[in-house]
């Protein structure tokens, strides 16, 4: 749970992975940025920093019911697609969201949660959010390829209510003028999650049946006496290309394909591809 005996173990651990994170931001809008540890204080809502008034992305997280938010301002600039991102864009900002959950955090903090968020004004969305009277705030600063300054992202924590609900989002706040025929577009989460209101899930007793998940890098055959001859230091050769994309296999059956990608100091998959061309076509095929 987010206290504040562990503020300085947070701050730690942003700053100790400042570039893994930085790898994470700049692998997910295609620009060489870097990021570095800023300053850090308590949050204060009667002096809200200008660069966030304005919209942008805010990646969620929860921990032990409080959240944490990460505010990335338009103005620093994101990519134009990041406001109305198709699918391959919206898994980008959903595996940011993954990658920073394993970052942010000290090893004994583990999110049970977490999404990318599009909001329209940054500080409306946080004060919404609730952020507790001793909440603790860490700026990243973000350093263009050249060296130049870009901006920064606010790091803040915890937060009482974090917003995953898309309804209670749009309520607009108080001191708004609510106009009827002129609703302001909500913003969306990704990964999309589960709501509440949506009625039963026909498929709810099958989601949590374990399934084996596997990654295959190569593969080919070997006659017994070349098995035989394996040993410590032997080279084994495969007829695939290192550039290729690798399979994943679910219950030993291929499911998707995707590109090998760094999380930290652990290896993944990106998805490109669910499913494939000749697994349609066989199908089609038989009939």
């Amino acid at each position: 749970m987010l206290t504040e005996a562990n503020i300085e173990q947070m701050i730690g651990a942003i700053s100790e992975n400042a570039a893994a994170l930085a790898e994470s931001f700049a692998q997910c809008f295609d620009i060489p940025w870097s990021l570095s540890p800023g300053e850090s204080g308590g949050w204060n809502p009667d002096e809200p920093p200008s660069d966030f008034q304005g919209r942008g992305l805010a990646v969620l997280f929860e921990v032990g019911g409080q959240g944490l938010a990460v505010l990335i301002p338009d103005e620093l600039p994101l990519p134009e697609w990041y406001a109305a991102p198709n699918e391959s864009q919206k898994s980008r900002l959903e595996t940011l969201a993954m990658e920073w959950s394993m970052n942010l955090f000290p090893p004994d903090l583990e999110p049970s949660r977490y999404a990318t968020v599009q909001v329209p004004r940054l500080w409306s969305f946080l004060e919404q959010c609730q952020p507790v009277d001793w909440a603790a705030t860490m700026t990243l600063s973000v350093t263009e390829a050249s060296g130049q300054s870009a901006g920064s992202l606010l790091v803040i924590w915890p937060l009482a209510t974090p917003l995953w609900d898309t309804e209670k989002r749009a309520t607009p706040p108080v001191h708004a003028a609510v106009v009827p025929t002129a609703v302001s577009p909500s913003p969306s989460v990704l990964p999309a999650m589960p709501s509440p209101n949506a009625g039963p899930d026909p498929l709810a007793r099958l989601r949590s049946l374990p399934v084996q998940v596997s990654v295959r890098l190569a593969e080919k055959k070997i006659t017994v006496s070349q098995l035989l001859g394996i040993s410590s230091g032997v080279l084994i050769s495969f007829p695939k290309s290192c550039e290729a994309q690798l399979d994943l296999y679910v219950n030993n059956a291929r499911y998707c394909r995707g590109e090998a990608v760094k999380i930290g100091e652990n290896f993944g998959l990106k998805i490109n591809e669910v499913g494939t061309t000749e697994e349609r076509v066989t199908k089609i095929l038989n009939g």
